[in-house]
């Protein structure tokens, strides 16, 4: 539900910085450049910490916090698409 909300933010704010004209076909690349640099910044940050609890309440079980880890962007990349 939460990945849910955020994503529905995102293009919110999205739609309306197109529609006041902060984004135009001059700097749409930028924009866009910016935009997932955030994306895939928040997405690391969220995996490292999803991780690290994960490998905390398994007792410090190294191979099924790294597996959290490396699902957790993708399954919010998945989820706001």
């Amino acid at each position: 539900a939460i990945l849910g909300n955020c994503g529905l933010q995102a293009s919110t704010l999205a739609l309306r910085a197109i529609s006041h004209l902060h984004v135009t076909k001059e700097n749409y690349c930028l924009w866009l450049w910016v935009e997932l640099k955030v994306a895939a910044l928040l997405g690391i940050g969220i995996g490292f910490a999803v991780g690290g609890l994960a490998y905390q309440a398994s007792g410090f079980d190294f191979g099924f916090a790294t597996t959290i880890h490396c699902s957790s962007p993708t399954e919010s990349q998945i989820e706001t698409e």
